[in-house]
């Protein structure tokens, strides 16, 4: 064994020894493992991915998307959870491209008016949905507790009732005919004239009610009972008309409120257009000037016709500051004198003001005060009710009102001291 494994490597030494030695050389280009390093090293259609070249796609993972979007098939599509419900599970709904929670509500705020948001659902708000919610004395209704009262109203009560304490109680003026005034009979517990009809519904067909009686309901039974253009046909008013068209009048004629007419363009001057005239029946221009040189000295033709030529025949034709007289524009001066304005206005400044003496207390002299716009003395008082209570008017100014003035002025027995009566004081 040991023989065979000595043999063999002085063998391998010999043939190593007998291969000639090759020096390196330049020219060796092994081949390169990687078939490009950019887009260019592809062809048409292909780009440079992990040093293949690959279809030219716009994504072959997700990194390859911007944020938010994932590679679908080669392409970029938004990163949504889903897009509509049916791509959340049982129980989510998708909000916003994400399955969230399908709960009707999280707040009271998301229900609507008289409900409220319990384990996320709205529920009825209600006070009460039975009577045994309620206190004693109250009652349910429409959902909430109200006084037990059988009525608080009249109309709480049924026909014929009345509340009274709020109790419903019989409120009937009659139960039988009887119970009524001759001429009147009983109606739903009330006394109700005896009419053969109060309306027309009350009589048969082919009666109307007329002052309480059923009488024939007639349209009419002579012609002058139907409106113009109809006659009275087996009591209705029907249309008497010679024509409705004017295909109906001969040739030659029109149809003119249900009659045949010559059909003119004109009968009179109306019938034609402003500045036309009805000449032979036919509408003619109706011009007296078709320009100013057309009309007499001091005339201007407006509108085709020849109108005095004035500065103004209304005020608003003259400048601001001025109105029309005579045609003419005048300054607009409400007055120029005093004379020319009413009874306590003056003239200033050509207007009419109030002629008043004063307008404030600093407009009279000292010891005077303004009063209605006059300077009177500036007295405390003019009459009893300018003082305070306990006080009255004495020459313009407040006193004490006194109870007396003379013993005369007291009971019997009594003197007057200082205004006041007081038992007088004896030994």
């Amino acid at each position: 064994m040991l023989f065979n494994q000595t043999s063999i490597l002085l063998a391998s030494v010999t043939v190593a020894f007998a291969i000639p030695f090759v020096e390196p050389t330049c020219d060796y280009d092994p081949p390169d493992p990687k078939e490009c390093y950019k887009n260019e090293d592809c062809e048409y259609g292909e780009k440079c991915v992990d040093y293949k070249c690959e279809p030219d796609y716009e994504c072959y993972k997700n990194e390859d998307c911007e944020y938010g979007e994932k590679c679908v098939d080669y392409k970029c599509e938004p990163d949504y959870e889903c897009t509509k419900n049916e791509d959340c599970e049982y129980g989510e709904k998708c909000v916003d491209y994400k399955c969230e929670p399908d709960y009707e509500c999280t707040k009271n705020e998301d229900c609507e008016y008289g409900y409220k948001c319990v384990d996320y659902k709205c529920e009825p708000d209600y006070e009460c949905t039975k009577n045994e919610d309620c206190e004693y004395g109250y009652k349910c209704v429409d959902y909430k507790c109200e006084p037990d009262y059988e009525c608080t109203k009249n109309e709480d009560c049924e026909y014929g009732y009345k509340c009274v304490d709020y109790k419903c109680e019989p409120d009937y003026e009659c139960t039988k005919n009887e119970d009524c005034e001759y001429g009147y009979k009983c109606v739903d517990y009330k006394c109700e004239p005896d009419y053969e009809c109060t309306k027309n519904e009350d009589c048969e067909y082919g009666y109307k009610c007329v002052d309480y009686k059923c009488e024939p309901d007639y349209e009419c039974t002579k012609n002058e009972d139907c409106e113009y253009g109809y006659k009275c046909v087996d009591y209705k008013c029907e249309p008497d008309y010679e024509c409705t068209k004017n295909e109906d009048c001969e040739y030659g004629y029109k149809c003119v409120d249900y009659k045949c007419e010559p059909d003119y363009e004109c009968t009179k001057n109306e019938d034609c257009e402003y500045g036309y005239k009805c000449v032979d029946y036919k509408c003619e221009p109706d011009y007296e000037c078709t320009k100013n040189e057309d009309c007499e000295y001091g005339y201007k033709c407006v509108d085709y016709k020849c109108e005095p030529d004035y500065e103004c025949t209304k005020n608003e034709d003259c400048e601001y500051g001025y109105k029309c007289v005579d045609y003419k524009c005048e300054p607009d001066y409400e007055c120029t004198k005093n004379e020319d304005c009413e009874y306590g206005y003056k003239c200033v400044d050509y207007k009419c003001e109030p002629d008043y003496e004063c307008t404030k207390n600093e407009d009279c002299e000292y010891g005077e005060k303004c009063v209605d716009y006059k300077c009177e003395p500036d007295y405390e008082c003019y009459t009893n009710e300018d003082c305070e209570y306990g006080y009255k008017c004495v020459d313009y100014k407040c006193e004490p009102v006194k109870e007396c003035y003379k013993a005369e002025d007291c009971a019997y027995g009594d003197v007057c001291f200082y205004g006041k009566c007081i038992h007088e004081c004896r030994d």
